[in-house]
Order: structure tokens, then sequence, then C-alpha cells
């Protein structure tokens, strides 16, 4: 439970400080880190 809270309050933060040019690439890179993590846990 934590770590879905803590993985949307991470991601919005990220995106707001990204600027606009960015925040394509920042969600890609959240993706493969937080996707990654999420296969290695089950």
């Amino acid at each position: 439970m934590f770590h879905s809270i803590y993985a949307a309050f991470n991601a919005s933060l990220m995106q707001m400080k990204a600027a606009p040019e960015f925040r394509s690439r920042v969600v890609a890179l959240q993706t493969v880190t937080w996707g990654s993590r999420r296969s290695q846990d089950c």
C-alpha cells in the first residue's frame, strides 16, 4: 500500500518539476524504473 502512495506522489512531483518538453521522457523513465521494480517484487 505504501509503495503505491509513494509512487503516485513521486510521479506527481516529478511531473510538476519537469519542463513541458521533457515530460514524456520523465514518464518513460518512471515507467521503466517502477515497472522493473514492480516485476522484481512479484
